[in-house]
């Protein structure tokens, strides 16, 4: 049971901002290196604010996520940006062999419903022009729903999962 994600975890008189710096830590991705973030709680909600972070492959992930807990319906909301130099290497850790790009950007904003624990996606833009319209964003937010947090929303830490709905979507 994960109070902070289920609702009512944190206290609303916890208030206050903390810097986070993590120079270098091993993930299911490889290396992850110069994380950093603000980490900020306000009322009962946690908001992890300019997130950044340089990861194998000659790729950056950055990101905004503000979990709501005290909401009637608790939400996680996230605007993720993911851009790699090498999609090559990077996307061999998920099994998919066929990219033949030499650079990747993805851009994705939506909301994961924690009481339904399901996600929403209300944008995702490729190589900062190519939108992705109503049908493919329901596609991707059900295959995401299936292989990734179907069995909670730790399986959002889960690279089996992940790489079981990369596959389905690529």
């Amino acid at each position: 049971y994960y109070p902070v994600l289920q609702g009512g975890g944190v206290s609303k008189k916890i208030n206050g901002k903390f810097a986070v710096i993590l120079k270098s830590a091993d993930s299911f991705f490889g290396k992850i290196k110069d994380a950093k973030m603000d980490l900020i709680f306000e009322n009962g909600d946690i908001r992890i604010k300019k997130f950044s972070a340089f990861l194998p492959g000659k790729s950056k992930i950055e990101s905004n996520i503000l979990i709501l807990n005290n909401d009637k319906r608790p939400k996680i909301n996230f605007n993720i940006n993911f851009y790699t130099n090498d999609p090559v290497k990077f996307f061999r850790k998920f099994g998919l062999y066929d990219i033949e790009q030499t650079e990747t950007s993805m851009l994705a904003g939506g909301y994961i419903d924690l009481n339904t624990q399901k996600i929403n996606f209300t944008r995702i833009i490729k190589n900062n022009n190519e939108k992705f319209g109503k049908k493919d964003l329901v596609f991707i937010g059900s295959a995401f729903n299936e292989h990734v947090i179907k069995d909670g929303i730790l399986g959002l830490f889960d690279f089996f999962k992940i790489k079981k709905f990369l596959q389905e979507v690529y």
